[in-house]
């Protein structure tokens, strides 16, 4: 009776009983087993040749990528370059303009709504120094009406200029349309 028991590349090993009475190893060589491992299977778990063409193909992807990242730094470099000669014309322009001021006008049924805003620089319009709104509506004759609403200055509240009843009927406004004009001022948020 003859039972495999193990079994090698370089050969196996047999155990064989005859008759119930001992037993006697016998190494037997077998020529080695060779297989190709299908290159799919190389380029999955990383261990493909250099020649294959996964390899080939992922070469190309990264030459690839390394073409597009440096245009991408060429046009960001172009882009710092211009920001940078745009900051130091700012700079120059900083020293000679004397105030910046940007305006907001809301036209309403009672009249035009305008709203300024002065900024301490124009290298930083995000940063406003105060507000001013006023309303401006049809007077008599060749001359509008004007009426200063109020002020607002940063991290303040706004400061609505008091107007009388006298003025009111003088620009034609009745309480209501005071209380719309002030809705229409644009402060700027903080």
């Amino acid at each position: 009776m003859l039972s495999r028991i193990g079994s090698f590349l370089a050969g196996s090993i047999f155990v064989t009983s005859v008759g119930g009475m001992g037993a006697a190893l016998i190494l037997q060589r077998t020529p080695p087993v060779e297989f190709k491992v299908p290159e799919v299977l190389l380029c999955a778990i990383g261990m493909a040749e250099i020649e294959s063409a996964c390899v080939q193909a992922e070469i190309g992807r990264i030459r690839d990528e390394a073409a597009r990242i440096e245009q991408e730094r060429d046009e960001l470099s172009r882009l710092q370059e211009e920001a940078e000669r745009r900051r130091r014309e700012l700079e120059d322009l900083n020293g000679k303009v004397e105030s910046f001021n940007l305006f907001t006008k809301t036209e309403t049924s009672i009249g035009v709504i305008s709203t300024g805003v002065r900024f301490a620089s124009i290298l930083t319009p995000e940063r406003w120094v105060e507000g001013w709104c006023y309303w401006t509506g049809p007077g008599s004759g060749a001359v509008s009406a004007h009426l200063d609403l109020g002020r607002k200055s940063p991290g303040q509240g706004i400061t609505w200029n008091e107007v009388s009843d006298a003025q009111l009927a003088d620009l034609g406004l009745t309480v209501g349309e005071l209380t719309e004009a002030r809705l229409g001022c644009r402060f700027p948020e903080e």
